[in-house]
């Protein structure tokens, strides 16, 4: 199922609610800032938990953003059954920013550093750079992967 993200907010809050009513939704769990407050409004009036996911730390110059953060953080993520954020740095500035330190926690990304790195150790670089065809005189090779469930 997929919303149009250049819809309304008002459009984008009555595919949530219908999605959720159609489907018998209990939970939504959204990791996109577009996303927050049309679920969140959907989430009014049914007994629909939302969580918010957080992957950035929202550090921004820009005044119309940081007010419009503080409004979210502040004042709506009070609605807001969880705010999952990727890392504790993540986590403090929101806190900062206003969100509750009780609805709002870190996890960290599922990925094992150090069996990455055992395996990056393991790596025949020569292999590597004949096998795709690197220039000898590059001094490193870095792979690359990017996915989203």
């Amino acid at each position: 199922v997929f919303v149009d993200r250049n819809s309304s907010l008002r459009d984008q809050k009555r595919f949530f609610r219908e999605l959720a009513e159609k489907y018998g939704i209990k939970l939504m769990h959204t990791h996109f800032v577009k996303f927050d407050i049309p679920v969140l409004q959907a989430s009014k009036k049914s007994n629909l938990h939302v969580i918010w996911h957080v992957h950035n730390d929202l550090t921004h110059n820009n005044v119309k953003q940081r007010v419009k953060d503080f409004i979210k953080f502040r004042i709506m993520s009070k609605n807001v059954d969880k705010i999952i954020c990727v890392s504790e740095p993540v986590k403090q500035n929101l806190i900062k920013r206003g969100s509750s330190p009780d609805k709002t926690i870190a996890v960290k990304n599922g990925i094992d550093v150090e069996r990455i790195d055992k395996k990056l150790q393991e790596i025949n670089r020569e292999e590597i750079r004949k096998r795709f065809d690197f220039s000898t005189s590059e001094s490193r090779v870095s792979l690359t992967l990017l996915e989203r469930l």
